[in-house]
Parts: C-alpha cells; sequence; structure tokens
C-alpha cells in the first residue's frame, strides 16, 4: 500500500499544519484553534507537533490525610469526578481524615532470558546476585547521591526455557524508568558475556509496580450517610454490600475500580504523572490473586463505615513532565506535597474518596442524577451557549425534562430572543 503521509515527520511545522487542515471541512476556523493552541515549546517534546489539546483543570477540597488538609489540582473532562471526590473527602474528613502509609517506593524492571538450563542460571543469578547489584549501580553512578540504587537480582522461571531475571531499583523521587532501563542494559550485556548458551530476549521496566504499594484507610460515621429516604445505617449496609459484589463479580469489579481511577487519573495528570503506568499497574494488581476483584473494602464497624484499600502508586517526583510542564509544578505547590511519598499517600486517598462518594450515589439516588447535573451543562456549552448563558439556559431545560441536542437549541434560541426583547 502506497503510504500517503508516510515521511510526515521530515516536513516543516507549517507544511504538517497545512497537510492536516486539508483533511478538515472547515479548515479556516479550525486553524484558529490550532494556532490559539500552539506552544513552540513543545514541537521537540514530541513527534509531529500539532498542537496542545486542553483539558479543565479543578480543584477538589475537603481532603485530610494524616490530620492534614489538602487541595489537590484535578485534571479531568468528565463531570461529576471533582465533586464526587470533594464530597467523599467531606465524609471522611472526621477522625483525621484518611489514614495513609507508603508500604513500599520501589521500582522493578526484568531482563527476559531464554536457557535450557534454567537451574544453571539460577544458580549462577545465586552466587553472583551482588556483582550484577554493583553492574546494576555503576551503569548510573550518580544514584547513590540520592537513592539506594539498585538494591536486588531475583529469578522467576516463566515456563521451561523462559525466564525472567527481576530487578528491583531504589530511584528516590524519580519515577526511574529511564533509571531502571539503563541498569537492566547494562546487566544485559553483562549477562551475554558471562553466561554461555543463554539468550536474552529483552531488558525493560516493568509496570507490574508491587513493590510501589500505599495502603489508605478512612471512615465516617453512618450518620453522616444518611439521606431524606434511607437511614445512615441502611446506606452503610448497602455501600459495604457493594464493595462486597466488586469482590466477586469481575464485570462490576472493572466499573468500581474505573470509579476508583477517576480520581486517581485525575490527580496524577495534574501532578505531571504517567496516569497510564497507573492505570496498567493498579489492574495488574487488581488481578494478582488470580481473578479481577475490586479494590477497596467498605465494613461496617460499630457506628462508623470502615474503607481500605492498598493499591500500587508509581509516581515521580522530580523529571519527567515537571521539567517540561509549568502547571504540574505549580499544582505541586498547591497541592503542598513535598516528595514521592507524600504525592504517592496524596494520590491513593483521592482513589478512596473518589470510591466512597460513588458507592453512595449508586445505592442511595443513583449514579445517574449526580452525572446529568454537570453533563447537561457540557452539553448546553457544546450546542452552542455562552459561558454567560449557561446557568439560565439549565434551568430552562430542567422545565422541559429534555436533554437532547434539538431541545437544547430551541431553548438556547428562546432564551435569546427574551433576551433581546428585554435588552
Amino acid at each position: 500500500m502506497n503510504l500517503k503521509y508516510n515521511g510526515f515527520y521530515k516536513h516543516d511545522y507549517l507544511t504538517r499544519l497545512d497537510l492536516v487542515l486539508g483533511r478538515i471541512n472547515n479548515a479556516e476556523n479550525s486553524k484558529v484553534i490550532i494556532d490559539g493552541n500552539y506552544d513552540s515549546k513543545f514541537k521537540n517534546i514530541i513527534e509531529n507537533y500539532l498542537t496542545n489539546y486542553q483539558l479543565p483543570e479543578g480543584i477538589a477540597t475537603n481532603l485530610v490525610v494524616n490530620d492534614r488538609e489538602y487541595m489537590v489540582p484535578m485534571v479531568t473532562e468528565e463531570p461529576s469526578v471533582i465533586a464526587a471526590c470533594s464530597n467523599g473527602s467531606k465524609l471522611l474528613s472526621d477522625n483525621g481524615g484518611i489514614s495513609a502509609t507508603v508500604i513500599s517506593n520501589l521500582v522493578d524492571g526484568q531482563i527476559i532470558l531464554k536457557s535450557k538450563t534454567p537451574e544453571t542460571v539460577e544458580q549462577y543469578v545465586t552466587e553472583n546476585q551482588a556483582n550484577l547489584v554493583k553492574v546494576a549501580n555503576l551503569s548510573h553512578p550518580s544514584i547513590k547521591n540520592y537513592a539506594r540504587g539498585a538494591l536486588s537480582v531475583a529469578t522467576r522461571r516463566l515456563d521451561g526455557q523462559y525466564m525472567s531475571l527481576d530487578v528491583t531499583v531504589d530511584a528516590g523521587e524519580a519515577m526511574g524508568a529511564n533509571i531502571v532501563n539503563s541498569m537492566l542494559e547494562a546487566v544485559k550485556s553483562y549477562l551475554q558475556d558471562e553466561l554461555a548458551n543463554v539468550e536474552v530476549l529483552m531488558a525493560i521496566l516493568t509496570n507490574d509496580s508491587h513493590h510501589a504499594l500505599v495502603k489508605v484507610k478512612g471512615k465516617t460515621s453512618l450518620n453522616q450517610l444518611s439521606t431524606r429516604s434511607m437511614s445512615g445505617k441502611i446506606v452503610g449496609q448497602k455501600i459495604s454490600e457493594a464493595s462486597y459484589i466488586a469482590k466477586i463479580d469481575a464485570v462490576r469489579a472493572t466499573t468500581h475500580n474505573k470509579g476508583i481511577m477517576n480520581g486517581i487519573d485525575a490527580a496524577a495528570i495534574a501532578l505531571g504523572n504517567d496516569w497510564r503506568a497507573l492505570e496498567s499497574a493498579v489492574h495488574s494488581f487488581a488481578v494478582k490473586d488470580g481473578r479481577y476483584q475490586g479494590l477497596t473494602d467498605w465494613q461496617i464497624d460499630d457506628e462508623y463505615l470502615v474503607g481500605e484499600m492498598t493499591i500500587p502508586i508509581p509516581i515521580g517526583f522530580i523529571g519527567g513532565a515537571t521539567r517540561v510542564l509549568p502547571l504540574a509544578k505549580i499544582n505541586q505547590e498547591i497541592a503542598q506535597v513535598s516528595d514521592s511519598e507524600q504525592e504517592m499517600m496524596l494520590i491513593a486517598s483521592v482513589g478512596l474518596a473518589q470510591n466512597l462518594a460513588a458507592l453512595k450515589a449508586l445505592v442511595t439516588e443513583g449514579i445517574q442524577r449526580g452525572h446529568m447535573g454537570l453533563a447537561v451543562k457540557s452539553a448546553v456549552i457544546a450546542n452552542g451557549a455562552t459561558p454567560d448563558e449557561v446557568e439560565k439556559v439549565v434551568k430552562m431545560l430542567a422545565k422541559t425534562g429534555q436533554h437532547d441536542s434539538e431541545t437544547i437549541k430551541k431553548v438556547i434560541n428562546n432564551f435569546r430572543k427574551e433576551s433581546n426583547k428585554h435588552g
């Protein structure tokens, strides 16, 4: 097949832009938007840079972690996420709020080996572990100035001939991907020289992240959970049952965990972290016992609903996006996090608060009511309402009971006609 855009990267920016605009019906208006979001400093950050794609950032409030109140910057396009996080945080704000502990903050990598005599490799690694750790650290000699560096090397058999050489690293305040990959390449080269009849297939950081764990726990009084039609005790019992269903049903667990990640991803993006690595780590962890499960556990204890969650939070406090995205650094200051472990605890706590709010909505009024309030605003904006018109148009729509595009446009037009009459 003759690829029309092969070699796209070889063109200068204006030529690439023209090629892109050639695919768009309303190219003139589109160019205005693309130009308005263009920032030249990003042209060397990603390939074939076009423009910046903006997402809304807001602030979640009421989150108390280890007796300290936080403001949490969150980047998300999904209505109700920030409101839910704030509401869940408020429910958990008494009694010191959420207690959080970093169980471990390490990074892992693996070298995949192929050998007909895996027991020989296992024996070699056992006898030479200290030297392999030394080889890893020598590939990044400055690491000892700010972290412990490579800590251990261990083997795992994958089948009869394939095995993984697992390297665990303390990368300090960095996320550690580049550090670990450099170490793995060094060990890989060393093994190729040292071990005969062993084929090294690849060496790469793993996003499994079972050594970057945070445990969070919080409770809310049952009285705080009551609604107009349901006692707090009943609401608490239903939330507990909902978390149990997520433990026994993978179908429910998928959406249960997605709700947790609504908050975690939004905070991670705002703070300049790789949300895709977080997603991968979390979903891998959710299936660690052989089947996919919900990550939280909510139980009634006396007059309280108590929630717990252990979750991998592989993030970095320095380097990466924090160096090139100005808002990432500003957001760290807004959140007032001072190191990677504090940031890990904050992000995990957001997930617990998000989950509580989602489950409470599910077992009481249903999730749609909360979603719809903000979703209608988005639909009104999408159909042409100006920022000053949104609230009034939403109120008029509420009287119709309909939120389809045709109705919204009619309401906007009627609102403008009435406004012009009285203008």
